[in-house]
């Protein structure tokens, strides 16, 4: 099968579309079967883009700022479709990064599809 270059953009438009909302743990990173962040501090709305990778707006990529309010160590990322519970689309988890009380913490996620 081959998927089509619109396919592509289709596709990674509906993503873009949907998941809407990043969020932040202190948890283990979350497995395949995960619905949510394990200790889930912090979730905002992500701001939205399209990107190119390989074909013409192939890659959703939702950038999310997080103003931290108090200490944090931070272990994990996610991509959700509400500001509360929803669905996760894809998490991810990294090195402890830790933050403090007025610091700003930005993720962006890329999902490229291809």
């Amino acid at each position: 099968m081959t998927m089509m270059n619109v396919g592509l953009t289709d596709i990674a438009t509906l993503i873009n579309n949907k998941y809407d909302y990043v969020a932040i743990g202190t948890g283990a990173a979350p497995g395949a079967t995960a619905t949510t962040l394990a200790s889930e501090a912090m979730r905002v709305q992500s701001i939205n883009t399209l990107e190119t990778t390989t074909v013409t707006n192939d890659t959703s990529v939702q950038t999310a700022t997080f103003n931290i309010t108090g200490p944090l160590t931070i272990t994990n990322s996610a991509v959700f479709d509400t500001d509360t519970a929803g669905t996760m689309l894809c998490g991810q988890g990294f090195s402890a990064i830790n933050v403090i009380n007025g610091d700003t913490f930005i993720t962006v996620w890329k999902e490229v599809v291809s």
